[in-house]
């Protein structure tokens, strides 16, 4: 062996390649038919069998169990994504300070007076579906908006 060669394999991380909904599924199916075993259906959904497992024993999914971390309640969080989804259907574009305005307004409702941080609308984002696909149309609109503007 030459001197300075390792032959040490480094184990790199791989993205999730499952996703919550395929979690749900899985422990439907296990629910559903108790012949099959936790094994074969965490490789039949490409879950990682210690995980699928866990949940079966009752463990709660990261969204769930960092709910109390969040700023807004998920009722709150999906009134502000509905809000998002209307202004996107209508091409009216938001700038990330304007979602997080009316976040601070939704709320001032609710009798809450708390600081938005400003990370807070990125993670927002990510932790909603149904904005992945529109975040850059949301955005892009909004910049748009403000170049006519200045016309």
């Amino acid at each position: 062996m030459a001197i300075g060669k390792s032959t040490k394999t480094i184990k790199t991380r791989t993205s999730k390649k499952y996703t919550e909904q395929d979690i749900v599924k899985a422990l439907a199916l296990l629910k559903e038919d108790s012949s099959i075993s936790v094994n074969s259906v965490a490789k039949r959904f490409h879950i990682p069998q210690r995980t699928l497992q866990n949940r079966v024993s009752g463990t709660r999914s990261r969204q769930e169990s960092h709910q109390k971390q969040q700023i807004l309640t998920p009722r709150q969080e999906y009134q502000l994504a509905t809000y998002l989804v209307a202004c996107n259907d209508k091409h009216q574009g938001l700038s990330r300070a304007e979602v997080v305005e009316e976040a601070q307004a939704i709320l001032k409702a609710d009798g809450q007076d708390i600081k938005i941080g400003k990370h807070w609308c990125a993670r927002f984002m990510v932790r909603h579906d149904v904005l992945k696909s529109m975040r850059a149309a949301i955005f892009e609109d909004s910049k748009a908006l403000s170049c006519d503007k200045d016309e």
